[in-house]
């Protein structure tokens, strides 16, 4: 029986060993009861006898309960996890779960592939505070990747070459809205390989109150609110060229009218992508505004000026 309870107490924790002891020793205990009962219909003796066998046993149950109490304990948190990746000899820091991403000032968005050979990349959101984009993009993994972007519609609007050891950089001038960034190598963006661009920064030079002789920029809102990144536009020059682009998830367009409300012009109405819209109008004020039910009701309109 002893050294049935010694080879127990090695499978276990050792702190638990006086616990074992005292449970081996009240089961060895009600075994002996037992077959001393079976093979002795007279056991009890006398009463004498019957409150002393209840009283070892109240004492070896107590005992065992006290040891149950005595050695039990919290078990030790799990140590933090650690991948022994290295990125530019720099071990990786773990970030919190549902940490906002930082916006950069217009410097370059580092992104890196998983070192393991995970299809992965570091981070599923990148946030640009700038139109002009840099992308750093740094591949340790044992496989080929490269970083691609598209916006809404699925539009590749630029891509690293597909490479293997070493870094690339990728810069493009987004207007502002969210796009998609994955790696376009088969089989890598199903499983996962791939993110959020989010572009904070003003779109190109859309110039009010100052005068462009160049074409205006303007941008339907990428969040879905029916509106435009500005309601002023003005023009230089009779000869208007406005270079529309539509990130949003609805669809729009940009109408220009004048003071009657005589549509003069429009782009047409779609989602994803840019437009462009020339017109020759002589000086004066005139109004932009999408044309799509409801949407200039609701705000989406502005003032072009022509000097």
């Amino acid at each position: 029986m002893f050294e049935l309870l010694a080879a127990t107490t090695t499978f276990h924790d050792k702190s638990k060993t006086a616990f074992f002891i005292a449970a081996g020793v009240l089961v060895a205990w009600a075994i002996l009861v037992s077959a001393v009962g079976i093979r002795s219909p007279r056991f009890p003796a006398s009463a004498a006898q019957g409150r002393a066998a209840m009283a070892i046993t109240a004492v070896l149950v107590a005992f065992a309960g006290a040891m149950a109490v005595v050695t039990a304990k919290t078990p030790p948190g799990a140590p933090p996890y650690r991948t022994g990746a290295l990125t530019n000899g720099v071990t990786p820091q773990a970030t919190p779960v549902g940490a906002a991403p930082q916006a950069t000032n217009g410097g370059p968005l580092a992104l890196s592939a998983d070192p393991t050979g995970q299809l992965a990349y570091n981070t599923k959101t990148l946030v640009s505070s700038s139109s002009s984009v840099t992308i750093d993009f740094t591949n340790h993994s044992p496989l080929p990747h490269n970083v691609t972007i598209a916006n809404a519609a699925g539009k590749v609007l630029g891509a690293t070459k597909t490479f293997q050891g070493g870094s690339r950089t990728l810069t493009l001038n987004l207007p502002p809205g969210t796009y998609t960034f994955y790696c376009s190598v088969p089989g890598h963006e199903q499983a996962g390989m791939k993110g959020t661009l989010i572009v904070r920064g003003a779109a190109p030079a859309a110039s009010p109150p100052g005068a462009t002789n160049g074409a205006l920029a303007l941008a339907a809102d990428p969040t879905g609110q029916l509106a435009y990144n500005t309601s002023t536009l003005t023009a230089s020059s009779s000869k208007v060229t406005i270079d529309f682009t539509n990130a949003s998830p609805l669809p729009h367009n940009v109408t220009i009218a004048n003071a009657a409300g005589k549509v003069l012009g429009a782009t047409k109405t779609f989602q994803g992508g840019t437009k462009t819209l020339s017109l020759n109008l002589p000086p004066g004020t005139y109004t932009f505004y999408c044309s799509v039910p409801g949407h200039e009701q609701a705000g989406m309109k502005g003032t072009l000026t022509v000097r």
